[in-house]
């Protein structure tokens, strides 16, 4: 599938820029990742049986820090008073998870089913909680408008 000259590096960032395309829901993206970290689980299992050690070394690092981040990080948990479905939406358990639920919520046009409330209330609260958990993070005003401003 892949040539040999290409990194497990680039092979990883093709694959994440695939599996958190913004096009996919939050649910696609979950089972995305689920059928990724089996996926890779087996592909260390493989390189660890034909002897390539290191590469099955790196994608089992990679494997471990996957399954350490953490999953309680949310902008809206799933006992926030707006969320309608029980299910934790808005992770953000790192800066760069940060970002991108800024730019994921720039997408929507109106409030998604899940959320009790206007548009603008939802992208205020994702921008109010990344300003407050990543200050060097700025946030525009057009962070906080419905169709960016």
């Amino acid at each position: 599938m892949y040539g040999q000259n290409k990194s497990v590096n680039t092979i990883a960032d093709e694959m994440q820029r695939s599996l958190m395309s913004t096009e996919a829901d939050e649910y696609t993206q979950a089972s995305n990742l689920s059928e990724a970290f089996q996926c890779l689980s087996k592909a260390a299992d493989i390189l660890d049986d034909i002897g390539m050690y290191k590469s099955s070394a790196l994608v089992t690092d990679c494997l471990e820090k996957f399954a350490k981040r953490p999953t309680t990080d949310f902008i809206f948990p799933p006992d926030h008073p707006k969320v309608k479905d029980n299910k934790g939406h808005f992770p953000i358990p790192d800066i760069e998870h940060a970002r991108s639920a800024l730019r994921y919520a720039g997408h929507y046009d109106k409030a998604p089913d899940w959320y009790d409330g206007p548009l603008k209330e939802l992208l205020n609260t994702i921008a109010d909680k990344v300003e407050k958990e990543y200050k060097s993070i700025e946030v525009s005003e057009k962070s906080r408008n419905p169709g960016k401003g």
